[in-house]
């Protein structure tokens, strides 16, 4: 992008306000099951917790072909379609940037996954999963991710770690025109 259009954009790096992180979480279905992936021992907070697929968005790469490479690279799977089911602004004063964090989900035809060094996949009833050592978040997001289907209203979460570290997660609903 040119000088000038980073200008007209306010993303100058002496004018930056705010910088934020793009990232993926994709939760995929199967007969009433939805695959989980207990993180590995190098995965620092999260190591030994349950969570989705995803990650990092690569440089040029936009959010849901960065959703669609993570589920390759972490399940070896390939899938028809994904769907975009909520956006979650992550931020707290302790941060140096935000996050901003795209969560789809999608259905796959089979459970079949490839070992990788993230951790270890586990397919589980969706109703069960609340029994798991779930990453924090995902004990709020649950019921929003578990009844969520293609064409519902997409949903936004704001998550604010206070000082001490504690997280605070408020949803607003998109009400749409009409």
């Amino acid at each position: 992008m040119s000088t000038e259009k980073q200008a007209n954009q306010n993303i100058s790096p002496h004018q930056m306000r705010y910088v934020a992180v793009p990232r993926t979480l994709v939760f995929l279905s199967h007969q009433g099951q939805v695959l989980l992936l207990k993180g590995g021992a190098q995965k620092g907070w999260w190591a030994g917790k349950y969570n989705g697929l995803g990650g990092h968005v690569e440089t040029g790469e936009d959010f849901l072909s960065a959703a669609y490479r993570e589920i390759s690279e972490e399940a070896g799977i390939k899938l028809g379609q994904l769907f975009l089911c909520g956006t979650i602004h992550i931020c707290g004063p302790q941060l140096e940037s935000g996050v901003a964090l795209f969560v789809f989900r999608g259905e796959v035809e089979s459970q079949d996954c490839f070992p990788n060094d993230e951790g270890t996949h586990h397919w589980v009833q969706w109703q069960k999963a609340l029994g798991l050592d779930l990453v924090e978040d995902l004990r709020t997001l649950w019921p929003r991710l578990q009844t969520w289907q293609p064409g519902d209203v997409s949903w936004f979460a704001l998550y604010q770690f206070d000082a001490e570290g504690h997280l605070r997660i408020t949803f607003s609903e998109f009400q749409g025109a009409g």
